[in-house]
C-alpha cells in the first residue's frame, strides 16, 4: 500500500479559483505521484460566508465550492486539526464538515466536541489497517469536552488514544505543532514525537512550520518535524513558504518497508504545485540529511534551540509586557490593560497555552535565567 501525505493545502489567493475548475489542478495532482491514499492538511475553514472569531493572526477561509477541487486533486483525507480550523467559529468548522462529505473526503482531528474530534480515521486495505490521528496545539482551534474544535495535542490525550489502536494497524499521526519558519524540533516537541512511536505510531509528521523540517528514524519509526506548505498563496517574506514537502510511505502489511520525500515548489505569482526541479530537489534533500544529524546529537538540537529562542527574545518579551515602566506603573495603579489591551491580552493567553510558545518562553525565563543561579542557565546565554 502507498500512502502520500502532503503539508498545509489553503485554497486561497490566486489558487482559489482553480478549485472551481474542472481539470485546473491536474499538475498538482501529478505532484503526489502514484498512491492508494493521499492525505493533506486542511489549513482554513470552507464557509459560506465570513463569521470570523477575535484572535490573534490571520484570519482564514475558503468557499465551500473549493472542496471539490480539493478531491480532484487527489486528496482522500483532509486533517482538519489545525490553528485555523475555527476561524470563523462553530459554523465554519460546520461548513467544513459539511462540504468535504459531500465532495467524497473523509476527515480527521476535528469535531462537534472533544470525543468527536480525538476520534480516530481507520481505513480498511486488502492487506492493511490504517489508523490515522491528528493534534493540533492549543491555540485559537481546540475542542472541549462541550465546544467544537480542533483535537488538543495533550499528552494524556496522545496516551490514552494511542493505546486504544489495535495491534497490527498501521499508525499515522499528524501534529499540527512546532514553531514557524524553524526547521528543528523543540526538546518538548522531539520528546511528544519519539513518545508517540514508543506508544505504537508507525510515523509521525509535523505540519504548521511552513517549512521542510528535519527527521529522524526512531525504534523503527519515522518522525518528520516539518512539511512545508502544500499549497498556500500568502504573502510572506520566508522563500521557504514556496516549499513544500510529500511523504510517501510504502507500507506492507502493517510494517513502514520504506519512504521516500518528494520536495515541491510553488512559483510566487503564480498558480498551482510542481515537483521540484533536480538541482534544487537535492539540495533540499542534502539539508534535510544535515537536519537529521541535528536532531540526533541532543547537545547540537539544544543550541540551535537556545539560539532560535534568542532571536525571538524581544518578540515575546513585546507579547508578554507591550510597554515600558511609566505604562506598567500606570497600569499597577489602574488596571489599565483590563480596558485598554485586549488584544495584548488576548495573546498572551494564546502564548500561555500553546506548547511551542509556552516552550520559548520557559526556556527564556527558566530557573537560572530568573534568579541568576550559577550553573541552571540551561537554555539561553546572554
Amino acid at each position: 500500500m502507498r500512502i502520500v501525505i502532503g503539508g498545509d493545502l489553503c485554497p486561497i489567493g490566486r489558487n482559489e479559483r482553480l478549485f472551481s475548475q474542472p481539470g485546473a489542478l491536474t499538475a498538482a495532482r501529478s505532484a503526489l505521484g502514484e498512491y492508494d491514499l493521499a492525505i493533506a492538511n486542511l489549513e482554513c475553514p470552507l464557509i459560506m460566508r465570513p463569521t470570523p472569531i477575535l484572535k490573534g493572526g490571520p484570519v482564514l477561509g475558503a468557499s465551500v465550492s473549493t472542496a471539490v477541487g480539493v478531491a480532484e486533486m487527489g486528496v482522500q483525507v483532509v486533517c482538519l486539526a489545525n490553528n485555523h480550523i475555527m476561524d470563523h467559529g462553530d459554523i465554519g468548522l460546520h461548513s467544513t464538515l459539511e462540504a468535504v462529505q459531500a465532495a467524497g473526503l473523509r476527515t480527521v482531528g476535528a469535531g462537534a466536541n472533544l470525543s468527536a474530534a480525538s476520534k480516530p480515521l481507520v481505513l480498511e486495505g486488502a492487506q492493511t489497517v490504517v489508523a490515522v490521528l491528528a493534534f493540533a496545539e492549543r491555540e485559537y482551534s481546540y475542542a472541549t469536552d462541550t465546544g467544537a474544535g480542533a483535537c488538543p495535542l495533550d499528552t494524556n490525550l496522545v496516551v490514552r488514544q494511542l493505546r486504544a489502536i489495535p495491534q497490527g494497524t498501521f499508525t499515522i499521526v499528524l501534529v499540527h505543532g512546532g514553531n514557524e519558519h524553524f526547521p528543528l524540533p523543540s526538546p518538548w516537541l522531539q520528546d511528544t514525537c519519539r513518545l508517540m512511536i514508543e506508544l505504537g505510531a508507525n510515523v509521525v509528521i509535523c505540519q504548521h512550520s511552513h517549512c521542510i523540517g528535519a527527521c529522524e528514524s526512531y525504534l523503527g519509526g519515522l518522525i518528520v518535524y516539518g512539511q512545508g506548505n502544500l499549497l498556500f498563496d500568502m504573502a510572506s517574506r520566508h522563500q521557504t513558504w514556496w516549499e513544500g514537502m510529500i511523504v510517501g510511505l510504502n507500507v506492507r502489511e502493517s510494517h513502514l518497508a520504506s519512504y521516500e520525500f518528494i520536495p515541491t515548489i510553488q512559483k510566487p505569482g503564480q498558480e498551482g504545485i510542481l515537483r521540484m526541479p533536480e538541482a534544487e530537489r537535492s539540495a533540499v534533500l542534502a539539508q534535510i540529511d544535515g537536519w537529521a544529524r541535528i536532531v540526533t546529537d541532543q547537545a547540537q538540537l539544544r543550541l540551535e534551540w537556545s539560539q532560535f529562542c534568542r532571536k525571538k527574545r524581544r518578540s515575546y518579551q513585546t507579547l508578554l509586557f507591550g510597554y515600558g515602566r511609566p505604562r506598567h506603573v500606570l497600569n499597577k495603579l489602574t488596571g489599565m490593560a483590563d480596558w485598554i489591551s485586549r488584544f495584548g491580552r488576548m495573546n498572551i493567553g494564546n502564548a500561555l497555552r500553546c506548547a511551542s510558545h509556552l516552550e520559548v518562553l520557559r526556556s527564556l525565563y527558566s530557573l537560572g535565567e530568573t534568579t541568576g543561579r550559577d550553573g541552571e542557565r540551561d537554555a539561553v546565554d546572554e
